[in-house]
């Protein structure tokens, strides 16, 4: 770690409202106006050119209207990140890593993802005090992880439209909430909106890709993340994406940026472009003609801010060429720099508590431990058949036993960075390996690597088959990390890279007979991988789903493979057979089955053609539900007698108190019938009794997590369901709730009690 002096000076990044201020006395400086008025004044303040200055992201010093240089492009996806205005070292060497979003998701906690974002946004905070950090951060990505081949999958919240809704409420709500109602704590941005889900795939790519998407797979599947964000959570920024959409690109389309965001969801803060996506609408995109015409159609559009430099450039052109108006310069400009205000950014900081943050905040034994629990929630049990040397299950491992020599073997079974996945910050020394916890947690661990993450390079399985088959334990440790998925990396291959297959195989052939020994792999990897040849290994009695979990990752794998800990988490993407790749193009966006498509997510994929469906997950115990009817009256373990609910009910709900309404409940009996403490998830999904082709097999509908339930304790859960998850959507992009419609309502996967409810009424759109 270098010494503070030699750091280079980091000024915070503040609006100069100071006594010596030449705006000291101006509107802008008077904390007792509106932020309208505030923000009004500060824009006369500025030339035309200073104004088109701020419209990148890398904004310079204006005295005259009191702006410091300010840098836009902060990032804290799983914690504050490695950015342009991210600046480490000093009191700052690092902040606290926390799961990627795709085992954050795992969890199916909303309580944990409100802890881990408040915990983010108290970290951004401190150091954009210290100006080591802005106040914005282009996070969350909540795009649909749509095609298993995507490599940016790791960074959002899975498959399902409902759980990324819900995911990022909570999120948001950590991240931009908090103590002092006045102010945002960060700024916030949710990308990349919309429909973006593609690196690149021969000739086309991210910049270029047309994405060709029907009303009904728009409302139903690519927007109902961002509404929550937008209309529910009221983030204060958001991100236009690369690709076009049907034909207009993201950045450059009215209908996204201005009538669904501003007109339909009440969007108040600033529309930001992917890093260099306004240039692409003339290079790449060919809907311009010039990129002075990029740069005006994306301000005209929406578009408030440019990650990049191409609407700095060239609205002056574009003014000259009469293609745009001061005025809507004005506008994008009052929506950008009006967050800064919302947050404080030019009031005195002895009046805001979020400006007292500093280094003690940072990286805290508190956040140590969140991020601990954090993964832990995430890790999901796909395997655990019985040990061939006893009657009980492979996992956990027991290190109480006089000699617990544990074999461990993998690409990370000493790793540190690939636990942290992509966009995460510098990698602190509370990176603990797999090695180093397990130690720890009382194993006589012997390690060897045994291979790569990918390559042929056998030399290595000698000695990782000598200690395995010396070792009452062998713990495999692999998966894929940033080499075979990524931002610019989509997959063409689902399979386990063949060497780490290999290895596997032969510890396996080694391990039975005299050696005879428990055989368990845990992997890394936010995307899903054919576990199909792992099942079929006898010998390998455990499998372990670890996706990215951050700087908690080594403590959270021992916590689980000793038994301190019962896995509880649940995949929030459908495992697909490895041939899926040859099935369905990467650029087809439907959702629904077709002669070249066999079906997307669990929602549409028929479940016997999954390796694992969404939702799947197995504990150390075993688990037993109960239903009540809505007026609490206990029934046994079967199923209900058919419900039937009003739609004019439903409807009036929906009217009256929006979609976060709970229209209907139910209550639960969770029984734990095993012999280990367990958190568990209960999921409920509704089916329609009737196939239909137009719609979803099945579609969650709510879901819940409870905690450290003892042997034989039952604790109750109440499931809220809103109408619009009973509403189906139409090929013109309508929600109904269909008079007639009868559903199977089942709790988890594969489903246990299952109760049927119909709808009663007449056909009515939800608005």
């Amino acid at each position: 770690m270098r010494k503070r002096d030699d750091l280079p000076s980091f000024a915070p990044s503040f609006g100069n409202c100071g006594a010596d201020s030449p705006v000291a006395s101006a509107p802008m400086c008077n904390p007792g106006l509106g932020w309208e008025d505030r923000v009004k004044d500060l824009i006369s303040r500025m030339s035309v050119d200073e104004k088109i200055s701020w419209l990148a992201n890398s904004s310079p010093e204006v005295p005259s209207a009191g702006l410091p240089n300010y840098e836009w492009w902060s990032e804290a996806l799983h914690g504050v990140a490695n950015s342009p205005g991210v600046h480490w070292g000093g009191d700052f060497p690092y902040a606290t890593c926390f799961p990627e979003p795709i085992g954050l998701a795992a969890s199916f906690d909303r309580r944990l993802v409100r802890a881990v974002g408040n915990v983010i946004s108290t970290e951004a905070r401190a150091m954009n005090n210290a100006g080591q950090a802005g106040i914005s951060f282009f996070t969350p990505n909540i795009n649909l992880f749509r095609d298993p081949r995507w490599g940016r999958g790791q960074e959002t919240p899975g498959e399902d439209p409902f759980l990324a809704g819900e995911y990022v409420r909570e999120l948001i709500a950590g991240l931009q909430d908090g103590d002092d109602p006045r102010y945002l704590k960060i700024i916030a941005d949710c990308k990349h909106f919309a429909a973006y889900d593609l690196e690149g795939v021969g000739n086309v790519t991210r910049f270029n890709f047309d994405a060709k998407v029907s009303d009904q797979d728009m409302v139903e599947s690519f927007l109902p993340s961002f509404e929550a964000c937008v209309r529910d959570a009221q983030v204060a920024s958001v991100m236009c994406s690369y690709n076009s959409v049907n034909g207009v690109p993201s950045c450059a389309n009215e209908y996204l940026l201005q009538t669904i965001l501003r007109d339909q969801w009440n969007m108040k803060g600033f529309v930001v472009s992917d890093c260099d996506a306004v240039e692409n609408i003339f290079s790449t995109h060919h809907y311009a003609a010039s990129l002075e015409q990029a740069a005006a159609m994306a301000l005209q559009a929406g578009t408030d801010l440019n990650c990049g430099s191409t609407m700095s450039k060239y609205i002056p052109g574009a003014l000259q060429q009469g293609l745009v108006k001061e005025e809507q310069i004005d506008q994008a400009l009052t929506r950008s720099i009006g967050t800064l205000f919302r947050s404080g950014f030019f009031d005195d900081p002895k009046l805001q508590p979020y400006r007292q943050l500093g280094p003690k905040d940072v990286n805290t034994p508190a956040a140590q431990q969140l991020a601990v629990r954090a993964a832990r929630a995430g890790i999901t049990l796909l395997k655990n058949t019985a040990s061939p040397v006893a009657t009980a299950m492979t996992l956990p491992y027991n290190n109480k036993v006089a000699t617990p020599t544990l074999a461990l073997i993998g690409p990370f079974a000493n790793a540190t960075a690939t636990q942290a996945g992509n966009y995460a910050g510098v990698v602190s020394p509370l990176f603990l390996t797999p090695l180093q916890t397990l130690q720890a947690a009382g194993f006589q661990v012997r390690y060897a690597k045994g291979c790569d993450v990918s390559g042929n390079d056998t030399s290595g399985f000698d000695a990782a088959i000598e200690i395995a088959t010396t070792s009452w334990y062998t713990l495999f440790v692999g998966g894929i990390d940033q080499s075979v998925e990524g931002e610019s990396l989509d997959r063409t291959s689902l399979e386990l890279p063949a060497i780490q297959l290999q290895l596997l195989q032969t510890l396996a052939e080694k391990m039975v007979g005299p050696a005879n020994k428990p055989l368990s792999a845990a992997m890394y990897g936010g995307g899903p991988v054919d576990y199909s040849p792992l099942l079929d290994i006898n010998a390998l009695g455990g499998l372990l789903w670890l996706g990215y979990p951050g700087q908690g990752s080594g403590q959270a794998l021992a916590d689980v493979v000793s038994g301190t800990f019962s896995p509880a988490g649940r995949l929030v993407t459908t495992v697909y057979d490895a041939k899926y790749v040859d099935q369905v193009a990467m650029t087809d966006m439907s959702f629904r089955p077709s002669n070249t498509n066999p079906g997307r997510t669990y929602r549409f994929l028929p479940p016997q053609q999954a390796v694992f469906e969404f939702g799947t997950g197995m504990s150390y115990t075993n688990w037993e539900y109960d239903w009540f009817s809505q007026n609490n009256t206990a029934h046994g373990k079967g199923e209900l007698p058919l419900q039937t609910v009003s739609i004019a009910d439903l409807a009036r709900t929906h009217a009256a108190l929006g979609d976060r309404a709970a229209a209907l409940n139910w209550r639960v009996n969770v029984t734990n019938v095993g012999i280990w403490n367990s958190d568990v998830v209960v999921l409920l999904f509704a089916s329609p009794s009737v196939p239909d082709p137009t719609q979803p097999l099945k579609t969650l509908v709510a879901f819940d997590r409870l905690y450290d339930i003892a042997p034989w304790e039952t604790q109750t859960l109440s499931l809220a369901v809103q109408a619009r998850q009973l509403a189906e959507v139409d090929a013109q992009g309508r929600r109904w709730l269909r008079a007639g419609k009868k559903f199977v309502l089942g709790i988890d996967v594969p489903t246990k009690p299952v109760q049927q409810l119909l709808l009663e009424g007449v056909d009515t759109e939800l608005l």
